[in-house]
């Protein structure tokens, strides 16, 4: 599922490809290869349980004879995202190369445009004032410990609302419609004033080892984003329900984070009716930094 996509995926009917043969004999001389009858079923292709649901799903290895092709196809009798399903699907053009090995990898979206957008961008430099630390915003000294906020209004939206973060240090809550995005401030940073409480589902921690390669993750101020490749992206469903993506280099792909050490996500009373209030909250902590887009989401037909 593409991170701007809520929800997961629940239910996977019977998925089928094809073509394929049942059988083929080699001849060991000439290394001659004989396909026998094709086998009109298709293969079935075996997926996990999924549980509660999960965004990525990844099958067991399908073995199909047949010739090369590049007008193979794979049926999915029924398909559950985000809690609406599609029946009779049918994928074409599959490839089949005869003993060759891949990955087909299937991105699944929902089209969207935005209904409103508002930018966030404040970076101030720690100081001091009065022998204490903290930093200076609209003229006014904030010490450490203290919490700068912005208010915005979202018009309602069917498709829920997404906060795409292109830098930050180092920590950040949310409030929509009075009920905090998480029970503590989700802190990114190693060795600030609370303790980190936000890591990849992978296990990967920001500065901190990368599960999947073996290298450090930096800490989450040394990286930056763009519009189109976020640092963080926070999606908020239209039920309400929150999911989290960060990249773990700049620019990089994003990938799905989970809160620990006692903190949690709430669940939002979001209207897709009315206007919803958005506040994002920051606790000062020396240099403070957000800087990003939050937009509410509309569906709309694809194109």
């Amino acid at each position: 599922m593409d991170p701007s996509m809520t929800g997961a995926i629940t239910q996977i009917g019977t998925a089928v490809l094809k073509p394929s043969h049942g059988s083929a004999n080699l001849k060991f001389s000439d290394q001659t290869l004989t396909y026998n009858g094709l086998n009109n079923a298709g293969v079935t292709t075996q997926f996990p349980a999924l549980g509660n649901g999960l965004r990525t799903v990844i099958s067991n290895p399908s073995l199909l004879i047949h010739p090369a092709t590049s007008n193979g196809t794979l049926m999915l009798g029924s398909l559950t995202l985000d809690d609406e399903t599609k029946t009779n699907i049918t994928i074409p053009n599959v490839k089949i190369n005869p003993g060759q090995k891949y990955d087909l990898k299937l991105n699944f979206r929902t089209c969207t445009q935005n209904v409103t957008s508002n930018g966030l961008d404040w970076s101030y430099p720690a100081t001091t004032s009065g022998g204490k630390t903290g930093i200076m915003k609209d003229g006014k000294f904030y010490a450490n410990g203290t919490t700068i906020d912005r208010n915005f209004t979202a018009p309602a939206a069917d498709y829920g609302f997404v906060f795409d973060i292109t830098e930050l240090d180092n920590a950040f809550n949310m409030e929509v419609n009075g009920v905090k995005l998480a029970k503590q401030e989700i802190q990114f940073e190693v060795g600030a004033s609370s303790a980190q409480n936000i890591q990849f589902v992978d296990g990967s921690k920001y500065a901190g080892n990368n599960i999947e390669t073996g290298k450090r993750i930096d800490q989450v101020y040394n990286m930056k984003g763009t519009s189109a490749a976020p640092l963080i992206k926070l999606v908020i469903s239209r039920t309400g329900q929150v999911t989290m993506f960060g990249s773990k280099t700049s620019g990089g792909p994003l990938y799905e984070l989970k809160l620990v050490n006692g903190n949690s996500f709430n669940t939002f009373p979001w209207s897709a009716t009315q206007s919803n209030t958005v506040k994002v909250t920051q606790l000062v902590d020396g240099r403070t930094i957000i800087k990003g887009v939050g937009a509410g989401k509309k569906k709309i037909p694809c194109q």
